[in-house]
């Protein structure tokens, strides 16, 4: 160690404890860095001592060096004795390497006040002096460990004292560039807060016109819709997920809205098809109760007989009507079944066409029947087919003019049995052809000549062609006619008996009853169509 280069270490002694050299390094001159009186104060006052052989550093004399003595002990026995010359001036250009910063100044005060070495010079040193006051006296008061801060004359420093050989550490810069770098930490702070606060302020604007409000408005329409109005629409556009189920609900609220409407006005027809017949009956019987004061009987028979054919014709109204909504009904909640037996399609369609001429000839109006093959035998419910044709052709008869055709025509196609009704009516507009078989659906007012109608004719005709599963379309254009098509699958269930093949050559039971009811609000008189 005493022979080796140590950076700001100009000589290095080592004594025992009377004082005498053992080891030195570099060229020793006798009592140069030890003294008997300083050998006498490490054994009896300061196991360590400071004195200065060179000049100081306020002097800028190239020569800035300090002697520093130190008693080695073990125990309370002195044993040696240890005696260094330092060079500041290589300690000084060690502290500018280690602390680079322009503005940070750090410097090392003995207890005279006198700066022994800093990292670079002061551009303040004429200031030093001043602030030097300032600083004895706080480290005379503080202990080790403790800080003191001094400002004065725009400087602004941090002192910690070396209690153990009276000096102190001093880290100080201008106060100027401390205040300018707390505003500018307040000022960073403040634009950091007021960016925060414009973000938070955005985002809560953002979650209010894309959450809060159109959640608000969604749950201001369900409670207007729960209330019945069905009106109420929230009108909220978009592509997030609430705009899309606002759009969705607008969509539902409408079809409600639809079929509400569509309700209302069935109970409304549904009330006149009830009241109109029973209302006519009721007039009928006061008539027949003041016939009794008629004393011709010829007159009476004849005006009672007139009376009768009403009140059958309204009964007839009445069957009807309540027959299609049982059947609605049934069909809805999924009683409605079919007796499939194997019947000649063409053979019955056919028989059903041909006995209802007369009252199709009775409007002035052409009934035409078709079919490609001669015979075509399926597995159908003749009582539903029956109905479905009479209900079809009862529509064509009521939107046909006079001199006007009807055709009823049967064709094969794959696996599937065609049968179409096609008149040359008024039509119905395109807008219409998706809902005319929805229940309680009509065409427009406009297109209807004949308004009377609960509305459920179709629905229900599509209900027993579904029945057969099978399925009804139309085509039509305004004032060019109809054609309502039914496919059915052409396909056979087990032999049935010779009477159930017989059957199928003649007409049903009660034919004449069934078109009776059917064409109820068509003909006012069918004996007479009969007779005709």
């Amino acid at each position: 160690l005493i022979t080796t280069d140590i950076r700001g270490i100009q000589k290095l002694a080592y004594y025992n404890s009377n004082g005498e050299l053992l080891v030195y390094s570099y060229i020793y001159n006798d009592n140069e860095l030890l003294t008997q009186d300083e050998v006498d104060t490490i054994k009896n006052e300061n196991p360590k001592l400071i004195t200065y052989l060179g000049e100081k550093i306020s002097d800028n004399s190239a020569n800035n060096t300090i002697n520093v003595v130190k008693g080695i002990f073990q125990g309370d026995e002195l044993i040696g004795i240890v005696s260094a010359l330092l060079d500041f001036n290589e300690i000084n250009k060690y502290l500018t390497n280690l602390i680079p910063e322009k503005d940070i100044f750090f410097s090392i005060i003995d207890d005279s006040g006198t700066e022994i070495c800093c990292n670079k010079e002061l551009p303040s040193r004429k200031r030093l002096p001043s602030a030097i006051n300032h600083i004895l006296p706080a480290f005379q008061t503080s202990s080790t460990g403790e800080y003191t801060l001094v400002e004065n004359n725009n400087l602004i420093g941090l002192n910690y004292p070396i209690s153990s050989i009276g000096w102190g550490l001093r880290v100080y810069l201008p106060l100027d560039d401390v205040i300018s770098g707390f505003y500018y930490q307040i000022i960073f702070n403040m634009v950091v807060f007021f960016i925060i606060m414009s973000v938070l302020v955005y985002f809560l604007t953002f979650l209010k016109r894309r959450v809060i409000n159109p959640v608000t408005i969604l749950k201001d329409t369900i409670n207007q819709v729960v209330k019945r109005n069905y009106s109420a629409r929230t009108n909220i556009k978009g592509n997030d997920e609430i705009a899309l189920a606002c759009m969705n609900f607008d969509k539902m609220t409408e079809s409600m809205e639809q079929s509400y409407l569509c309700r209302t006005q069935f109970d409304i027809n549904l009330f006149h098809e009830i009241k109109t017949p029973l209302n006519v009956i009721f007039a009928s019987v006061q008539l027949i109760e003041n016939y009794n004061t008629i004393s011709n009987m010829e007159c009476y028979k004849t005006k009672i007989s007139s009376q009768m054919k009403i009140i059958r014709q309204n009964c007839y109204r009445l069957i009807r009507l309540t027959g299609n909504l049982l059947d609605i009904s049934k069909h809805e909640n999924g009683f409605l079944k079919i007796r499939p037996k194997n019947y000649d399609i063409v053979r019955l369609v056919r028989n059903i066409t041909n006995s209802i001429k007369k009252y199709t000839e009775a409007k002035g109006i052409e009934l035409v029947f078709f079919s490609e093959s001669d015979s075509l035998v399926i597995a159908c419910d003749p009582d539903m087919i029956e109905r479905i044709l009479l209900n079809l052709i009862s529509n064509a008869i009521k939107f046909t003019d006079k001199d006007g055709k009807i055709t009823i025509k049967i064709a094969e196609k794959e696996e599937t049995v065609l049968i179409s009704v096609k008149d040359t009516g008024i039509g119905i507009p395109q807008s219409k052809l998706d809902c005319i078989f929805e229940r309680f659906n009509q065409a427009d007012d406009s297109f209807n000549r004949n308004p009377d109608g609960s509305g459920i004719g179709l629905s229900l005709v599509k209900a027993l062609v579904e029945a057969h599963k099978g399925n009804i379309s139309v085509q039509s254009k305004v004032m060019e006619g109809t054609e309502f098509i039914i496919a059915l699958p052409k396909k056979t269930i087990e032999i049935e008996t010779d009477s159930t093949q017989c059957k199928c050559s003649g007409l049903l039971p009660n034919f004449v009853s069934r078109i009776n009811i059917e064409f109820s609000d068509i003909y006012s008189d069918f004996e007479d169509v009969i007779d005709a």
